[in-house]
């Protein structure tokens, strides 16, 4: 990961979060972003996700690509939608 500067500040952003997931955990393709602050000025910076070819992965069971550290969408909606078919 390439070392951010604040372009107030000048100084060197600080990690926050690595791959963040905007949006609705319902979406398919959800954006990732790398969350930057700065130490000095405490603003924060959204970049995108630097390795977003590394992150995804295809669900087994059903195929659909996800996020490594996410749950499949599709497979968490059919669980939900067998339980409550079973009620």
């Amino acid at each position: 990961m390439s070392s951010k500067i604040c372009p107030v500040c000048n100084v060197a952003l600080k990690t926050k979060s690595d791959g963040y997931a905007m949006g609705s955990p319902l979406a398919r393709n959800r954006f990732h972003t790398d969350i930057y602050a700065c130490p000095k000025c405490q603003r924060i910076f959204l970049f995108e996700h630097e390795d977003e070819k590394e992150v995804w992965v295809t669900c087994p069971v059903c195929g659909t690509k996800h996020h490594k550290d996410e749950e499949c969408i599709t497979c968490a909606l059919n669980k939900a939608s067998e339980a409550e078919a079973g009620k």
